[in-house]
């Protein structure tokens, strides 16, 4: 027996291997297998097998079977993908799956270090020798929790030697990474509202169906969206199933991700391009090993190979960020999640105050179901927004800031807050206005305000 082999290069050429007796039963459609590729050992996917090849040449073997694998559902959506977006099955591999970890790749782990009950007595009874191993011990003396290496290394010049001889002598001890996380206790509870638990109700039926299911939360800003997320997520979790939440920008990831963690401690796992090739190592060990129930990241998150998934949401779903357009394929983060969620027989969760066009019109049409919570959570208060006439009063001569809002930055320097101004513009001011009648020079062609330059 013979398989079709896709590599992770920029072509759209498959090649023909053979299929040892020993690998035959293994060997499948979307199996990530070893073979020499081009003088090397290189990581493949099968596209197709067959039973004869009128190929003439010598026929390449396939080495091994590797440890990296992919859910059936997602890689019907790589191929969904390839025919869509008309990109090569290798480059969406190369793209979308971390092929850098190989099966013998080893990651530095995090060192954490706590002062040992030894170490305690040795602070009281400790001589004028070795004052820097001193002042190591006295500062992890005064921390709770263990402390990190890389930490004391910014207050303590050579703390690499020092802790080394340090844990020789049993005067601290190192923790493991993975302990770390369980020294936390995480009980944040979720209370909804009445309009929160409609929509969780709801969602939660196309859970419990373990059917594919389309939903478009409108929530306005501040309605509690992220608590929703949350029930969601520990319902999905109580079934055996897994979550992937997206986020538009990689800066967000950390304001919802300490959310989760504090509901779900070690059970939440990060992915996106800023994580440093070990924490991506830890985070896909993670995931081999099945140790993650969510994946919250990027717009590259959606191709997380989490298994047995029941739950996808898309958070702010209107923003461009999930159009991927800078790399060497494109695809809509959204889009792509709406297909895997639908090969997964999973549920897919669209969130936004502003929701786009394309899904607004999708739920007008019954293509998805339209959700909204149009309340702000826990009765929280509406800001207070001022609407300020620049033609009376006190502001009819001003070009910038107005009367009130000097008044109002004064007073909040006097009570030491602090002031955000949003500055978006061109030029030295955005209109040119007569003192006198208070008329604004347009432009004669389109009604525009002219926008005035000083230089």
């Amino acid at each position: 027996m013979y398989a079709y082999i896709a590599f992770p290069i920029a072509n759209y050429q498959q090649f023909i291997y053979s299929i040892p007796l020993h690998l035959s039963p293994n060997i499948k459609e979307g199996v990530c297998i070893y073979a020499s590729f081009r003088n090397k050992m290189e990581y493949g996917f099968v596209i197709s097998l067959v039973d004869k090849t009128s190929f003439k040449n010598k026929i390449k073997v396939i080495d091994s079977i590797a440890k990296l694998q992919l859910p059936n559902e997602l890689w019907k959506t790589i191929i969904w993908i390839s025919t869509y977006y008309i990109c090569p099955i290798g480059i969406i591999l190369k793209s979308a799956i971390p092929l850098l970890f190989k099966d013998n790749y080893k990651a530095k782990e995090k060192i954490y270090l706590k002062i040992t009950s030894e170490g305690k007595d040795a602070i009281n009874c400790w001589g004028t020798k070795a004052p820097k191993q001193l002042e190591f011990l006295n500062l992890l003396n005064n921390e709770v929790q263990p402390k990190l290496l890389s930490e004391l290394s910014h207050t303590i010049q050579s703390a690499g030697q020092i802790y080394k001889k340090l844990y020789d002598k049993k005067l601290i001890s190192i923790i493991p990474e993975d302990d770390i996380i369980h020294l936390t206790k995480y009980n944040r509870k979720i209370n909804l509202n009445e309009k929160q638990s409609l929509v969780f109700n709801q969602i939660k039926s196309s859970i419990d169906k373990l059917e594919y299911k389309a939903y478009l939360l409108h929530g306005i800003t501040g309605s509690g969206k992220t608590e929703v997320y949350i029930k969601l997520a520990a319902e999905v979790i109580q079934q055996n199933k897994a979550v992937i939440i997206l986020v538009p920008e990689i800066s967000l990831t950390p304001q919802l991700s300490q959310k989760f963690i504090d509901t779900f401690g070690s059970k939440v796992g990060l992915w996106h391009s800023k994580l440093t090739q070990r924490e991506k190592y830890k985070t896909w060990q993670g995931l081999h090993d099945n140790k993650y129930s969510i994946i919250i990241g990027a717009r590259s998150a959606i191709f997380t190979p989490i298994s047995n998934l029941g739950l996808i949401i898309v958070d702010e779903e209107h923003d461009p960020s999930y159009k991927q357009e800078s790399s060497s394929f494109k695809y809509h983060a959204r889009d792509v999640g709406m297909i895997r969620a639908k090969y997964s027989n999973s549920t897919i969760l669209l969130g936004s105050a502003t929701p786009s066009v394309e899904s607004y019109y999708h739920a007008s049409n019954k293509n998805m179901t339209l959700l909204k919570i149009d309340s702000r959570y826990q009765n929280a208060s509406y800001p207070s927004i001022n609407i300020i006439d620049m033609k009376k009063g006190k502001n009819r001569f001003s070009y910038d800031f107005s009367y009130e809002l000097v008044e109002n930055m004064k007073r909040c320097v006097k009570n030491s807050e602090q002031i955000i101004i949003l500055h978006n513009r061109r030029g030295f001011s955005t209109i040119c206005r007569c003192e006198d009648c208070g008329e604004v020079l347009l432009c004669s062609n389109c009604s525009i305000s002219l926008t005035y330059h000083a230089n």
